[in-house]
């Protein structure tokens, strides 16, 4: 077996640390068109965007993955930002018939090989990222969205019971996995996660989140700063992979030297790469140093580091999140 196809086996079933919103009303769709990154109107029931709620500054509120419904829209977001983005959107809403809920409902996540290896998963993990269904499998009912966050075949299942949900999972052959193997397969796939590298101290734009943004619907939160910086075409750091040739574990928040800037930029993730056991990560880079290129440093006389292309895993998709810096394609 290729190290490629060994990768796309590499899964299993977990509880995700996501929080479902639910939007209704007459106006919701409008009304979140108006305050989120993405072409919200576009959207049709069974559609769904990575989308983003930013300040007018353009830092990061909240990120999350938008569904549109017959009559609601659901927004699924990192349980760190849920708080934010539910106030929000509550602080946004002025005579809007609109109504924004936390629901009770947690988000099982199932990824690899034995999503591929069943007929009914394999249909809904092959469609565009985002889209959504109802699935009914094995007694089980529930609603799954395509997801490809971690490079391989995903599907996030909208559950009410997750302990009940992930032993149905592990039922139907899925491995249980814990929070770290599942940090492996996320750094692995090159995806940014908040808060560890996109939070309210960052820029959307340098993150590199094209996938959530639109640049041809009207005006949104934080819209002038991210067509400014997207005009002007450059950022002052990027979010890039990185490899570290250590043989202890670095910290995430590690700052990064280099001979031509001291301040050269910071580490936001690690994780260790089950495939040669080196540790590889995400972080940010001044954009100043990868134009002039060579080794990083942790700190101002620690271990190299190499800046390289992501995802880092080989045979990964490049996820819809990945960190993308180049002109977006029309919307």
């Amino acid at each position: 077996m290729s190290q490629g196809e060994e990768v796309q086996r590499v899964g299993g079933a977990l509880v995700m640390p996501l929080v479902v919103l639910r939007v209704r009303g007459g106006d919701a769709k409008d009304f979140l068109h108006r305050v989120l990154t993405s072409d919200v109107c576009r959207l049709e029931p069974g559609q769904g965007q990575p989308s983003a709620l930013l300040t007018s500054t353009s830092h990061v509120v909240a990120t999350l993955t938008l569904l549109c419904f017959e009559e609601s829209l659901l927004l699924i977001t990192p349980d760190a930002c849920a708080d934010a983005l539910y106030h929000g959107l509550d602080r946004l809403l002025m005579a809007d018939d609109v109504e924004v809920e936390q629901l009770e409902e947690g988000v099982l996540g199932l990824f690899g090989s034995s999503v591929e290896e069943d007929p009914v998963l394999s249909t809904l993990a092959s469609g565009s990222p985002d889209t959504h269904a109802p699935l009914s499998l094995g007694g089980f009912t529930t609603h799954a969205v395509c997801d490809d966050h971690l490079g391989m075949p995903g599907l996030l299942l909208i559950v009410q019971a997750e302990a009940e949900s992930l032993a149905w999972a592990v039922a139907q052959g899925f491995a249980a996995m814990d929070a770290t193997s599942y940090e492996v397969l996320r750094v692995k796939a090159g995806s940014p996660c908040f808060p560890h590298d996109v939070n309210e101290e960052t820029l959307l734009l340098e993150a590199g989140q094209l996938a959530r943004v639109s640049f041809d619907k009207g005006c949104y939160i934080g819209q002038e700063p991210v067509c400014r910086i997207h005009n002007r075409g450059q950022v002052n750091r990027r979010l890039v992979g990185l490899v570290f040739h250590t043989r202890q574990q670095p910290v995430a928040g590690s700052e990064l030297s280099h001979p031509l800037k001291e301040a050269a930029g910071r580490v936001t993730s690690v994780a260790r790469n089950p495939g040669d056991e080196a540790f590889i990560g995400l972080g940010y880079v001044h954009r100043k140093v990868l134009a002039a290129g060579g080794a990083l440093r942790l700190g101002m006389e620690g271990e190299s580091v190499d800046v390289v292309p992501l995802p880092h895993g080989v045979g990964l998709w490049p996820p819809r999140i990945l960190p993308h810096y180049g002109k977006p394609a029309r919307s």
